[in-house]
């Protein structure tokens, strides 16, 4: 559960800091200061660099950019092993974990489709965890409305479990770990329109660019289609008339950032993003940046045998949209998983499940949710055109109020109270088990 929440955007819609969207902008910033040797108010408010401006400086500029953020202080969005003793290096090697802890049996949940009950490649949460993920999927799903686009729609696991018609269910299992946390890893369908077929546990958000691309370019570069930049000043137009001629342009200028509009078959970079304004939508085009901006993932078969943790409040910040409630993730690999009757660590297997204790329908987790929150404030609810439309904006704003507003506690207690009171549903058990 929450899998989809790691890629902060408009590339997701907020410019908090410590997400990719204000990340990528305060480098692009810097990006101009090191290009044009002015100040960071120049670059702001104006860049009318041309072509010519490009080919060395951007590789050296992208250095700058580079030792910048391997000098920063860590962020554990970034870096999962932030604020621990532990590197990636020492991890593949086996010298250390992420904040290790005593092997244990945990009650964890996944918000599933009806048919997937396997919890292998899968993430789940604890209590707040996937509270948190309820909670903020209603921001999602109203997204997806109107960006359907959105990486975050084309990419990831669809839930529908608000949705009364919806066979989703939450499981909830009790798992065996041993403690030796790694880097939380995001797990999905292979073939996102086919969820009970084969899902696999990645470092990072596999996103379908909607148009053919080379291998090449998409190696290079992270492509984010129905979307474009906001350059600062006049955006820089590159002689390219495909979106593969743009992005071997982009490759052989050594860009950060590049976009294509299939509407006009035109090709563009810029110097500078605007701070003050989200990137724009564009459901002919596509907009990219270069790979080796950011640091790369772990990624070592270490990481795909033991069970990844985030904490969410770390990486998000408690009572953000990602994280209202805080709470952690896990991710637990095929690779990981225990034979059935093995021991914990029987040939390095690092979890184990005992058991799904109760299953339940995702919509009854929903309504008693909405239901509960509605409570809180009746008054704002009840002043919406519609009351009962939970799309509507008057509805969300409300909602999301009252989140805000709410101490933690009470909004756990929703979460243990729809396990009281919903209904059983039951699954085969030997679905609950090994990969499928």
């Amino acid at each position: 559960s929450g899998q989809f929440l790691i890629f902060g955007c408009r590339l997701i819609v907020s410019q908090e800091k410590g997400d990719l969207g204000y990340s990528l902008q305060r480098r692009m910033r810097g990006l101009c200061v090191a290009l044009l040797g002015a100040s960071v108010g120049a670059c702001v408010s104006a860049s009318d660099a041309t072509v010519s401006d490009l080919p060395h400086e951007m590789e050296r500029a992208a250095e700058v950019i580079r030792g910048w953020a391997t000098e920063a202080p860590c962020s554990v969005q970034a870096d999962p092993f932030c604020g621990s003793s532990c590197n990636c290096t020492a991890f593949c090697a086996g010298q250390c974990a992420i904040n290790a802890t005593k092997p244990q049996n945990k009650t964890l949940y996944r918000m599933t489709m009806a048919g997937v009950y396997s919890y292998a490649e899968k993430n789940t949460g604890d209590t707040a965890g996937d509270m948190s993920f309820v909670l903020s999927t209603r921001t999602r799903a109203f997204m997806c409305l109107n960006e359907p686009k959105n990486p975050l729609c084309t990419s990831v696991a669809k839930f529908a479990g608000d949705d009364p018609n919806s066979t989703d269910l939450v499981l909830q299992g009790l798992l065996e770990v041993d403690g030796q946390w790694g880097p939380y890893l995001l797990c999905n369908p292979v073939n996102v329109s086919d969820p009970l077929g084969k899902w696999s546990c990645r470092t990072d958000l596999q996103i379908n660019p909607g148009m053919p691309l080379p291998p090449s370019c998409t190696a290079d570069f992270k492509v984010i289609p129905g979307y474009k930049w906001n350059f600062n000043g006049k955006g820089i137009p590159l002689d390219a008339h495909t979106v593969a001629d743009c992005c071997a342009a982009a490759t052989k200028l050594k860009l950060v950032f590049w976009q294509f509009h299939e509407g006009n078959k035109s090709c563009e970079t810029g110097m500078g993003l605007d701070p003050t304004t989200p990137n724009g939508e564009d459901p002919d085009g596509i907009m990219a940046y270069s790979t080796s901006i950011l640091p790369k993932p772990c990624n070592c078969s270490r990481v795909h045998t033991t069970v990844g943790r985030q904490n969410l409040s770390n990486s998000f910040g408690l009572g953000s949209a990602v994280a209202p409630v805080g709470g952690d993730w896990f991710s637990t690999p095929a690779m990981g998983e225990c034979a059935d009757g093995a021991p914990l660590g029987t040939n390095g297997c690092t979890w184990k499940v005992h058991q799904t204790t109760k299953a339940i329908k995702a919509y009854c987790m929903y309504h008693t949710v909405d239901m509960a929150v509605e409570k809180l404030a009746p008054d704002c609810f009840n002043k919406c055109p519609q009351p009962g439309n939970q799309t509507s904006p008057c509805y969300l704003t409300c909602f999301f109020n009252v989140v805000a507003d709410t101490p933690v506690p009470t909004l756990t207690a929703m979460w243990d109270t729809a396990f009281a009171q919903c209904p059983p549903v039951s699954i085969p058990p030997l679905l609950q088990r090994r990969t499928l």
